[in-house]
């Protein structure tokens, strides 16, 4: 099966990141031990670009995202008429830009949009006290539409590599978790966060056919793919659902 690429009206940042993208790709995600963690780090080093955007030597990077669900965790039980799509609100490390996002997956095939909005910005997206054209306006639209509000905020470390054509590996790590707070920062809550887990994830990312570089990836470390969703988990660490409960916990 052969994907293509759906990036349009591409518009960048200051930093260079494009801040309007729609596209349609391949996700594979690996749970790796801390030996396979360290030989995949070895080999993308080697073999990948390090990402532009990482703030040292590791490649690595904070991300933050704020998860949208309804009083019912519709989402997260997948009671509404969504399915499996997400709505979040992610920020990488320190930047003034915030990603509107909405991610649909079904196996691996992960079909997202997402535009960049200033910082300053977002509460008004929040609390629709201002009219947004583009795609800001219909994330508040299909928000409101769905009953939802900010629930989940997730924060994890992430190291990330750049391949050939659009090529991505990442390992994402240190998943930790906070009820959303009606604060002036949600992306700073005045808590400690509950941690989810000490899995290590890998994700590969790519458009079409796997690429040879990806390939050899899986080979070095001999697994299979398979899911893991930190917003499933993490509803589940907060006690906002029971564990045993069936739900979207493993799939992202």
């Amino acid at each position: 099966m052969a994907l293509v690429s759906l990036t349009n009206d591409s518009r960048m940042t200051g930093n260079g990141r494009t801040t309007q993208t729609r596209f349609l790709r391949y996700e594979h995600k690996i749970i790796l031990t801390s030996v396979e963690v360290e030989a995949v780090r070895v080999w993308a080093s080697k073999n990948l670009e390090r990402d532009a955007f990482a703030q040292d030597g590791d490649a690595s990077y904070s991300i933050r995202t704020l998860y949208l669900d309804s009083p019912n965790l519709d989402i997260y039980h997948r009671t509404s008429d969504r399915g499996s799509t997400k709505y979040r609100i992610r920020r990488y490390g320190d930047e003034d830009v915030v990603w509107l996002e909405r991610k649909r997956r079904r196996g691996n095939v992960v079909r997202k949009r997402r535009e960049g909005l200033d910082l300053d910005c977002l509460d008004r997206v929040l609390n629709g006290r201002a009219d947004f054209n583009g795609w800001p306006g219909s994330f508040r639209e299909e928000a409101d539409a769905g009953g939802l509000r900010p629930t989940l905020l997730v924060l994890y470390e992430r190291s990330a590599w750049n391949g050939p054509s659009s090529a991505r590996l990442t390992i994402d790590r240190e998943v930790r978790v906070q009820v959303a707070l009606d604060v002036e920062d949600v992306f700073a809550p005045p808590v400690e966060p509950t941690p989810v887990t000490d899995a290590v994830v890998l994700e590969l990312k790519f458009d079409e056919t796997m690429p040879p570089c990806f390939e050899t990836v899986m080979q070095l470390i001999q697994k299979e793919s398979g899911s893991f969703s930190k917003y499933g988990r993490g509803i589940e660490a907060v006690g906002l659902a029971p564990v045993d409960v069936p739900s979207d916990a493993e799939a992202e």
